[in-house]
């Protein structure tokens, strides 16, 4: 069961750094066999999709510059 979590953050971490890349910043990404989730989403910055049994969530959020 350990190892199952080590590859999900693995696999989550890879996923948010690539699609921060390739689609700009502000990526979110959950992967697990069973979770819950509400999230607020910029449009079209959702997917949902699963490998197996091996569920993934993506989500991009607005970001903000902050006020100086």
């Amino acid at each position: 069961m350990a190892a199952l979590k080590l590859d999900s953050k693995r696999l989550a971490l890879s996923l948010k750094k690539e699609f921060d890349s390739t689609y700009g910043s502000a990526w979110h990404c959950i992967v697990g066999t069973s979770f819950g989730s509400y999230v607020i989403h910029s449009l079209g910055g959702f997917l949902y999709f699963s490998i197996d049994k091996m569920y993934v969530l993506l989500f991009k959020t607005v970001v903000d510059p902050l006020e100086q």
